[in-house]
């Protein structure tokens, strides 16, 4: 660790909670430093922070201008080890000794008492013998009975105190032990570090300003990164007044988390986003008609710098020098040749690029010298370097050790590193070597680590991974004290599988994406979140609409009348699906299931039954015929249904009824309605569609009684009857 550096501590500004993680935002404020460069440390990150995703900004303070901030350059991630308190005395041995014969001792009581209550609940008093033949039974001790069940009773209740009292000595005994055991851990320079106990650190290296003015004393630096283990369910609360108008609908948030760290006094936002999925922009190429075109650069490919092959050259000569001489004298090293500039090739035709699908598949030239562009397998490479090695030790002039042979060996092969030739075009020139294809670890360029002169390919840039980056950093007495990193993604991976086998609330979903479009709403407040994987109820925002409430009854299924609220969703964003707690007047009324509404949308809920509202349904059947040449029945039936408002406002009331509908092929069958007072208005069901069915809507004065009449005619041929009796009333 460099000890110019400094240290600040960072608190959490705002978290952006999505389907599965969250986006965390710290922010610090520094005064600008006297002396650049200069390097910043932020402690107390947590372990399951995902390294790519870290970002990094600074702000100006009190109106500054960005020019004037220093200049963020570098950022690095350090795994830090917990700190051992100087204050905290290491335990003894004969504290530790005392810690573990206490609770050996507790043990052995518990045991004792144990196998005690075990064969009390075995003591009973023995049966009454078999009287002799021809004898009465013998009489029963119930009193000896009586005093043994009371004796065993006391026996009992004095044993499940000492019971009790030996489990909480056991209890109190092994935490008097774990905690030794942890301070002598602590105190233990050389002990395995454990997953729970590590942090994560970022290091940051600032540089001067860009701007010419005078520096910003003051800035602030942000940091952003995602984290694994959080989820959310949305929820709603419905006030209302009890005819209707103005209400007011919050949404609320049941959050979850473990993530290591508390969110304490967070801005909050929620999104229906997956974070932790890899996304790619879309790249639209051009569709060209003739012979195939060359193949473009991956986005981020940066070309090699030129002389790679010359990066060991004083490496190797020392080697050389370091050797054993030859009798007679020692020679100087044979140089190494540097790499002479070459032009360019010429470029080949678009249509021989490998890689590439050739236009004229029955020319066999294009085939051939498309084979011979294409790479050597990996045995002839291999079979190169050997052969290589062996011509460099044969022309050596004098008889060298083998380490000197084993790097002018090694000095020659580095023309051949990667296969590719030793010429500017070589993964040096402007274009790329056709066919290349970087992938996302390659353009991970903090990443890549280049391989020394013992590898088989000296020079080669591999990428690194993060445990290897976490070892650079750290000192070398505590590399070996990190876990695996096996050990480290094991532990983060239960905390996840933790956070996701916890069961939602009852009535909560998760948060889906609605009309395939992501949404995300923003916090009013401030709130609290503990890392403890349990769900906490949190306000997110509120808003105000006009709300209708109207009364919906079907006699002729049920006499019920029910309540349902008609408003204009009046949050930002949509409505997912979820609970919503209703109030009415600040009185509790129910909790219901909240469909989802889009933004702007219409919000439809039920209320429950309304028993100020009475309803009857009566029905009157009539069957005569007519005609003279076409005799047919016509089966008349009435109904007479009264509504009887007892609640002190007007009441808004659909009413709705259904008639029979004939088959759309049957023609030997009429139905018609007649006499519908007041007129009702065909109702069509917007999910389910229902045939034949009818509503009224209509208003009752407070205490008022209303009249709905209506007939409909069935109209048959006399020689039929409807199936299951032509009554059709009768089969409601």
């Amino acid at each position: 660790m460099n000890q110019d550096a400094w240290t600040a501590w960072s608190h959490i500004e705002q978290v952006t909670v999505f389907r599965l993680g969250a986006e965390v935002q710290r922010a610090v404020e520094l005064d600008a430093p006297a002396v650049f460069p200069a390097e910043l440390h932020i402690p107390g990150l947590p372990l399951q922070l995902r390294d790519e995703t870290v970002q990094l900004s600074v702000r100006p303070l009190a109106g500054a201008d960005a020019a004037a901030c220093p200049q963020a350059v570098d950022l690095r991630l350090a795994l830090v080890p917990p700190p051992v308190d100087p204050a905290l005395p290491p335990a003894s041995d004969a504290e530790l000794r005392g810690a573990e014969h206490r609770v050996r001792t507790a043990k052995a009581t518990h045991r004792r008492l144990t196998h005690q209550l075990a064969s009390i609940t075995t003591l009973e008093s023995p049966g009454r013998a078999d009287p002799a033949e021809g004898e009465p039974p013998l009489p029963s001790p119930t009193a000896a009975r009586l005093e043994l069940l009371a004796f065993r009773r006391q026996l009992q209740d004095r044993l499940y105190s000492q019971f009790e009292g030996a489990r909480e000595e056991l209890r109190l005994a092994q935490e008097a032990l774990a905690k030794v055991q942890a301070s002598r851990e602590q105190r233990e320079q050389q002990r395995q570090l454990h997953p729970h106990e590590l942090r994560k650190e970022a290091r940051i290296t600032l540089h001067a300003p860009a701007g010419s003015g005078p520096s910003a004393a003051r800035f602030a630096l942000v940091l952003t990164y995602l984290v694994p283990a959080a989820r959310w369910a949305p929820a709603y609360a419905l006030q209302l007044q009890p005819g209707g108008g103005e209400a007011t609908l919050s949404m609320r948030a049941q959050v979850s988390q473990k993530t290591d760290e508390d969110w304490a006094g967070v801005r909050l936002r929620l999104s229906t986003a997956d974070a932790l999925r890899w996304a790619d922009l879309p790249e639209l190429h051009p569709l060209r008609f003739g012979r195939a075109q060359a193949a473009q650069p991956s986005t981020g490919w940066r070309p090699p710098p030129l002389g790679a092959q010359a990066l060991y050259a004083d490496y190797l000569a020392s080697q050389l020098r370091r050797s054993d001489p030859p009798i007679g004298g020692a020679m100087p090293p044979p140089p190494v040749a540097r790499p002479a500039p070459q032009a360019p090739p010429e470029p080949q035709p678009a249509a021989f690029r490998r890689g590439e699908p050739l236009m004229e598949q029955d020319d066999e030239e294009c085939f051939e010298e498309a084979a011979a562009i294409e790479e050597p397998p990996p045995a002839r490479r291999a079979m190169r370097r050997k052969e290589s090695a062996k011509k460099a030790k044969a022309s050596m002039p004098f008889q060298a050790s083998p380490g000197a042979a084993a790097a002018a060996s090694m000095s020659l092969s580095m023309a051949q590193a990667h296969d590719a030739p030793t010429g500017s075009n070589a993964y040096g020139g402007a274009e790329p070597p056709v066919g290349l294809d970087a992938g996302r670890d390659l353009l991970d360029y903090d990443s890549l680590r280049m391989s020394g002169p013992d590898d088989d390919q000296p020079g080669k840039l591999r990428p690194s991974s993060d445990h290897q980056r976490y070892l650079e950093l750290l000192p070398p007495g505590l590399q070996g004290r990190v876990p695996a990193p096996r050990a480290l993604t094991t532990y983060v991976r239960r905390q996840v599988s933790e956070l996701e086998g916890r069961a939602l609330p009852p009535g909560h979903r998760p948060p889906a994406r609605l009309d395939a479009f992501d949404h995300s709403w923003h916090g009013e407040g401030v709130v609290d979140v503990p890392s403890d994987a349990q769900f906490h109820a949190v306000p997110v925002l509120t808003s105000t609409a006009q709300a209708l409430i109207h009364y919906v009854t079907v006699p002729r299924e049920s006499q019920d009348v029910f309540r349902a609220l008609s408003m204009k969703n009046p949050l930002p964003g949509p409505i997912l699906a979820g609970p919503v707690d209703v109030r009415v007047a600040g009185d509790y009324l129910l909790t219901a299931p909240l469909d989802p509404v889009p933004a702007g949308g219409q919000i439809e809920l039920g209320l429950g039954v309304e028993e100020s509202i009475r309803v009857a349904r009566n029905t009157r059947y009539a069957e005569q015929q007519r005609g003279v040449v076409s005799r047919h029945h016509e089966l008349e039936h009435q109904l007479h249904i009264e509504l009887r408002n007892l609640l002190p406002t007007v009441a808004k009331v659909e009413v709705r009824e259904r008639v029979p509908v004939a088959r759309e092929d049957d023609d030997q069958i009429e139905i018609s309605t007649r006499d519908v007072q007041p007129p009702w208005v065909p109702w069509e069901q917007p999910k389910a569609p229902l045939r034949g069915a009818y509503r009224w809507q209509i208003e009752i004065e407070p205490g008022a009684v209303r009249q709905l009449r209506a007939t409909y005619v069935v109209s048959i041929a006399s020689k039929h009857e409807l199936a299951g009796g032509n009554r059709r009333e009768d089969q409601s």
